[in-house]
């Protein structure tokens, strides 16, 4: 919304909301190695490994409303695919189903049918891919770790074969476009002996690779999406499979850096999806620290920077407003221990200042199990009695019903 604002002198102070993690919804069906893309801001996931079969499956989350639809399945059931839309339509290419593919599949969200396409010309998966100018590239993949860059034009139907990368490496959901490049991070080579911590880029126009300042930790099977003209990269291992990480690193193309200050997730996970809605990150499934199939679905806000102005004359400000997250909570709270097996301690810091707030604790099905005022400096709350064993949240809400801070506790 845009508004036109006449101040006379004074001092405008914009405060800063901190950046927080949300368990969303989770999906309907468990798996890792799927694919994502987004139409009409709504995230639709594709194909994957359920934990005993690889499947079509079709799913869509509405960001808006925090609920999910069934579509209609792929017809090629498929993992470690390559996923992306232009111009409205969602096309599946590569992955495997016990063997590399070649295949590409289009699927129309309005009619909610799929539609065959030119196979790509080298068959692979474990790829990544990125848009630029309604041209699709898919990047790298196995067997073997391909170096292979191909480009697929959806208005003509047509492959052609572009500039190939230094170094042959295998990546899942690894690419991200920014300012009309592909970035393509991290991946490993097929022998399961070496980890990437590069960061290369495709400029199309010139059909050539740039390489960029390196990813903080050598990592594949983590995910990447662009959110406020930065590259977020989340999660990953640097092993064959495990251990998996929580981290979430952060690429400025304009200074070629690195940052680690964004906050990590609430699980280790890899061969995830990551996909951005209306200023916000949402990662969905994904295998667990135990490299179990999971179903989690949790949504990044990274908040808003502290503007301060002081104007100084008569002036007339135009002010796009493009989101915002209302939290103004500034105390720390501690909890301990944390494992536990049958109780925790929550310190609230200066509970003074947290008058009318209240603590709530959440499974990861987003249910209330324990919920109290804050009335006191500590609560000590028993979990002697709960019966299922696992991850908890620790919710803070404000008096306006806003959760302004989230902890993860443990209960062994």
């Amino acid at each position: 919304m845009k508004k036109t604002l006449l101040l006379a002198t004074l001092a405008l102070s914009i405060n800063a909301f901190a950046q927080q993690w949300t368990v969303k919804t989770p999906a309907p069906t468990m798996r890792s190695g799927c694919g994502a893309s987004v139409v009409n801001n709504i995230i639709y996931v594709i194909g994957g490994w359920n934990g005993s079969n690889i499947v079509g499956t079709v799913e869509a989350y509405n960001p808006a409303t925090d609920t999910w639809s069934t579509k209609t399945p792929m017809p090629t059931l498929r993992g470690e695919l390559g996923v992306a839309s232009v111009n409205g339509k969602i096309y599946a290419i590569g992955g495997y189903n016990g063997s590399a593919l070649n295949t590409v599949e289009e699927y129309d969200p309005i009619a909610n049918t799929w539609a065959a396409k030119t196979s790509m010309p080298t068959a692979r998966s474990i790829i990544s891919v990125g848009v630029i100018n309604d041209t699709i590239y898919v990047v790298g993949g196995w067997p073997g770790g391909k170096n292979t860059l191909e480009a697929y034009i959806p208005s003509t139907d047509t492959w052609v074969t572009k500039a190939s990368i230094a170094v042959g490496k295998m990546q899942n959901n690894g690419c991200a476009v920014l300012n009309n490049k592909m970035y393509y991070i991290g991946g490993k080579n097929a022998a399961n002996t070496i980890w990437y911590n590069t960061n290369e880029a495709y400029n199309p126009i010139t059909d050539t690779w740039t390489t960029y300042a390196n990813l903080p930790q050598a990592l594949w099977n983590g995910s990447a999406t662009v959110l406020n003209n930065e590259i977020h990269y989340m999660g990953g291992t640097d092993a064959a499979y495990l251990p998996n990480y929580t981290n979430h690193f952060v690429y400025n193309s304009s200074t070629d850096s690195w940052s680690s200050n964004a906050l990590s997730m609430l699980h280790k996970r890899s061969a995830h999806i990551a996909a951005t809605v209306n200023g916000k990150i949402y990662v969905i499934g994904g295998s667990d620290s135990t490299n179990a199939v999971v179903n989690w679905n949790e949504e990044y806000n990274p908040g808003i920077c502290y503007v301060y102005i002081t104007v100084t004359d008569t002036l007339i400000i135009n002010a796009n407003l493009t989101g915002y997250n209302p939290v103004t909570y500034a105390n720390t709270i501690k909890i301990y221990p944390n494992p536990t097996n049958d109780h925790i301690t929550i310190d609230y810091g200066n509970y003074t200042s947290l008058a009318g707030y209240t603590l709530k604790i959440m499974n990861t099905l987003s249910q209330t199990v324990f919920t109290t005022a804050i009335s006191a400096s500590t609560s000590y709350v028993d979990l002697s009695t709960w019966s299922g064993n696992g991850v908890y949240f620790v919710h803070l809400i404000d008096p306006q019903s806003n959760t302004v801070d989230i902890r993860k506790i443990v209960l062994q």
